[in-house]
């Protein structure tokens, strides 16, 4: 799980385009219902019988609210929650066709009518100040967050690649199945690759029923029937300080289990596991952990780790330092002593370690796949490499 970097100048100018584009949404899309077609947004000031001044201030907090702000309207004690689930078993009679009329519920039209599919669709530009028209959707919103790493598992790209040809899919972090009203909010929507997506399911961050507790036994509920994941947007593995000290809640281990029998390829014996330090986020970490298989799916990067292993194996830190001075000397030339190669190599042997390991050089900051278990790994390996050097 890694966290969602914004800067606070692309932030303000990602919600500036989601609210004006959300707008828009309201004043220009038709609910049909039996008895003629509404405005969505005369609709939502009819049912909220609110004035349009106050009703707009409210959606605004809905849409772009920033992160603590979608967290408590996922709360049930918040004036929205309890206005929702009010009303949300209320018919309205729309019409499906040209003949056929359905009851819908207020949860139903809200999924539908709320703007997230026309969002996803590219539906509704607008214009701005300056006349110009002006297209937001999901691939404008992944294109400009430039996420290239699923959040959720860091093993798959998530590459924008333009519109219609690819891009992150965006789950709900508050299913909208039950908080339809935050499906179309910015900081409900967490790109992610597919597989995370569809496995995480609407199980999490909601209130759980005992009949869905009883069926998803494997999660761990709060004193409010709530299973939380991590949120990406607030919460990851590890924290950066400002002085860019890692402070790790979560990491990744190799385990070596017995192998079966002498025929059982060494590949079998060798498996991942999240190891966690006592924390607040202790439950959510574990949730997230079954909630996207992540000790299974690791467990199956037998390639990788044992590439890895090969590499550190091979090229240890000895024989790193030695191919170091070897590689300075050769460029300084004879005339340089051993004190200047050995301070120069310092650096040299961990940009040298790197390349050996297959970790990319220059990527400083930037997400790639299986950074943070390759990272993790790495750190295992030294420590390992360090205690065995002490017992001899």
């Amino acid at each position: 799980m890694i966290k969602i970097e914004i800067s606070e100048e692309k932030r303000k100018e990602i919600e500036k385009l989601h609210w004006e584009w959300f707008k828009n949404y309201l004043d220009k899309k038709d609910i049909p219902f039996n008895n003629g077609k509404k405005k969505v947004h005369a609709f939502l000031q009819e049912l909220c019988k609110n004035k349009e001044k106050g009703l707009d201030l409210v959606l605004e907090r809905i849409i772009i609210g920033r992160e603590q702000i979608i967290k408590d309207y996922g709360n049930k004690t918040s004036t929205i929650y309890k206005r929702y689930n009010k009303c949300k078993a209320k018919n309205f009679p729309i019409k499906i066709g040209d003949r056929n009329v359905e009851n819908w519920s207020l949860g139903k039209i809200l999924k539908n009518y709320f703007g997230f599919d026309d969002f996803e669709k590219g539906q509704f530009p607008y214009k701005n100040k300056n006349g110009e028209e002006v297209k937001w959707d999901a691939y404008e919103l992944t294109r400009r967050l430039n996420i290239d790493v699923c959040p959720y598992c860091n093993r798959q790209y998530v590459f924008t690649i333009k519109d219609g040809d690819g891009r992150p899919q965006i789950d709900h972090f508050y299913p909208q199945s039950d908080f339809p009203y935050l499906s179309c909010s910015l900081y409900n929507f967490i790109p992610s690759c597919p597989q995370c997506n569809h496995q995480k399911g609407n199980i999490l961050n909601k209130y759980a029923s005992s009949k869905e507790k009883e069926n998803h036994k494997e999660f761990k509920y709060d004193s409010e029937n709530r299973a939380f994941t991590l949120y990406p947007y607030e919460e990851s593995f590890e924290t950066k300080d400002s002085n860019g000290k890692i402070d790790k809640t979560a990491w990744f281990r190799a385990l070596y289990d017995k192998q079966k029998d002498d025929n059982s390829p060494i590949n079998d014996s060798i498996c991942v596991k999240v190891k966690k330090k006592n924390s607040p986020l202790n439950d959510k970490i574990d949730n997230s952990i079954e909630a996207f298989h992540l000790n299974e799916l690791y467990s199956c990067n037998k390639i990788e780790m044992n590439n890895l292993f090969d590499r550190y194996r091979n090229y240890c830190k000895p024989k790193i330092d030695e191919i170091t001075k070897l590689v300075l000397q050769a460029q300084l030339g004879d005339d340089c002593n051993d004190k200047t190669i050995s301070t120069i190599a310092k650096t040299y042997s961990r940009r040298m370690k790197n390349m050996i390991l297959g970790i990319p050089l220059g990527a400083k900051d930037k997400q790639y796949p299986l950074r943070k278990f390759k990272e993790d790994i790495i750190e295992q390996l030294d420590k390992t490499y360090k205690n065995m050097k002490k017992q001899t």
